[in-house]
């Protein structure tokens, strides 16, 4: 039987690391740094955050990860200026991660609960496709430099569910990137919402159906 994973580890900003650093260091736990969700950062002067956390981290050998940008930032985007911003951003969070140590960078999932519900209704002029095949299709043309350089230096994005009702999109969508350095995360608060609010399967639907993708939870 494989060793039981370590306890639950965190999701925190820097600023949150001086009161919970000798717990996380004590057990090596999980840690999250999610300061690099904000433009206003990404835009700065992020490498003093980062050289801030690592200061503070010194001793943790925990695994550790980063929440990358996402704020108006869909990965699906098909204005064509809109689309490289969004290339640009993910790759600035990329550079984050590779500057702090992280090796995963968590992303969020394009799908939502009207793309769900209207998938038959969205093709592509002429050409047919439906809503989930087109949103892939975009993903690709924005991730495509992204997830080669996350694969060159070792980091793995991890797609988290946030509307999603079928599971199914999302790891179809991360098969459909070609890559090791792409696999799933789970959100068990979002899936619990998509369940109750939305028409989603249970939380466990979306583990079994993970499977060996799922490499990072949100509990």
């Amino acid at each position: 039987m494989a060793d039981l994973p370590l306890p639950i580890g965190a999701a925190l900003n820097v600023a949150d690391l001086p009161t919970y650093r000798e717990w996380l260091i004590e057990g090596q736990r999980d840690l999250e740094v999610q300061d690099f969700t904000a433009a206003e950062l990404l835009l700065g002067d992020w490498q003093s955050r980062v050289d801030h956390a690592k200061a503070l981290l010194d001793g943790f050998d925990g695994r550790l990860d980063i929440h990358g940008p996402f704020f108006d930032l869909p990965l699906d985007a098909r204005d064509p200026e809109i689309a490289p911003l969004v290339t640009n951003r993910m790759n600035l969070g990329l550079e984050a991660a590779l500057r702090l140590g992280a090796t995963q960078m968590v992303i969020h999932s394009p799908f939502s609960t009207w793309t769900w519900y209207n998938a038959g209704h969205m093709r592509k002029p002429g050409l047919g496709g439906f809503a989930k095949d087109l949103i892939i299709e975009r993903v690709n043309e924005i991730l495509r430099d992204v997830v080669a350089r996350a694969e060159t230096h070792g980091v793995t994005l991890v797609i988290e569910n946030i509307e999603d009702i079928d599971p199914s999109w999302r790891r179809d969508l991360a098969d459909s990137l070609g890559s090791d350095a792409v696999r799933l995360s789970i959100d068990t608060g979002h899936a619990h919402y998509a369940h109750g609010a939305t028409g989603a399967p249970p939380v466990d639907y979306f583990v079994n159906d993970a499977g060996a993708l799922l490499a990072h939870v949100h509990l």
